[in-house]
């Protein structure tokens, strides 16, 4: 299993930063978006040692599961 370094943020504060170890990056998402609080807006820090994170904000909260998007994406 991998382990992924990630801080959860909201538009002001940190709010929760750890690790979390999954099969897989999406494994990971998922964990993160069931043992943390989210709310639309937040953004996702997620990354593994030796390369840059990767950015997200959730961008909806469906059933109880959380819909990230990449952000800071440049448009084409």
């Amino acid at each position: 299993m991998a382990k992924y370094t990630f801080s959860l943020d909201t538009r002001d504060d940190v709010v929760q930063a750890g690790v979390v170890q999954g099969r897989s990056f999406d494994e990971a998402l998922q964990a993160l978006g069931h043992e943390l609080v989210v709310k639309q807006g937040d953004r996702l820090k997620i990354g593994v040692a030796g390369f840059p994170p990767a950015l997200f904000e959730c961008v909806s909260l469906m059933g109880g599961d959380v819909l990230w998007t990449p952000a800071n994406q440049k448009a084409a």
